[in-house]
């Protein structure tokens, strides 16, 4: 953790130890947002939700079809993403927008396909506050 202003570092590093641990293991001096963190702030929650939360204020979707932008996909307990659109007709690749992930630790715009996706365990989910 690098130190910032005041002497507060810059967020926390993932280890496998902080994931056993969940939250008791967070640094209690970080600052900054993690996937679920970034995906609470742009749906303008009054606090952060995390990846094991998120399915309880939302509502599954039948199919990644189904994705408007700003909807996520999730997995319990890992990571989730928001959909920004998709890249291809053929929807077989999408705009995602997530942070909290090595080696870049800040908020990335990338093209996964919905197959790796769909073979990491990622469910679609629209929050239950969002009006069309």
């Amino acid at each position: 953790m690098s130190g910032w202003v005041g002497g507060v570092g810059g967020g926390d590093v993932y280890t496998l130890e902080k994931r056993r641990l969940l939250d008791v293991a967070v640094s209690e001096e970080a600052v900054g947002i993690d996937c679920s963190g970034f995906v609470s702030r742009c749906w303008g929650l009054k606090r952060s939700y995390s990846t094991r939360e998120l399915a309880g204020i939302c509502k599954p979707l039948g199919s990644y079809d189904e994705l408007k932008p700003g909807d996520i996909l999730n997995t319990y307990n890992a990571h989730c993403l928001m959909f920004g659109g998709w890249v291809d007709a053929g929807r077989e690749r999408l705009w995602a927008y997530e942070t909290g992930i090595p080696p870049h630790w800040k908020v990335i715009r990338h093209r996964p396909t919905v197959a790796s996706l769909k073979g990491n365990g990622f469910v679609p989910l629209r929050y239950r506050g969002v009006v069309d």
